[in-house]
């Protein structure tokens, strides 16, 4: 879906910007260049609408480390939030009115 909606695409065009949520040096055990941060990042259109958030590392020179790729964690369509599902039993919330 993040690539379907073209994320980044739309950010390289300078259609979405993006925000630093949390940055952090990376873990060291990770084994990545010195200097490479651990974030999160929200992409942002023009009238503030996070639209997408991802993980990344950044390295010192600007390009990503890893997969070369951000991880998309977040994406919202229109009012839908979708979120990857990582398996074990989904939490259903109801309301008891």
């Amino acid at each position: 879906m993040f690539d379907a909606d073209r994320i980044e695409n739309r950010h390289a065009i300078g259609e979405l910007s993006i925000i630093v949520l949390k940055s952090h040096d990376a873990r060291p055990e990770l084994h990545m260049p010195p200097g490479t941060l651990s974030q999160l990042v929200a992409y942002v259109d023009g009238a503030g609408n996070h639209l997408a958030v991802a993980h990344r590392y950044l390295k010192p020179d600007g390009t990503l480390a890893a997969s070369g790729r951000p991880d998309p964690k977040v994406l919202r369509r229109g009012d839908t939030l979708y979120k990857p599902w990582w398996g074990g039993r989904p939490t259903i919330t109801t309301s008891s009115d």
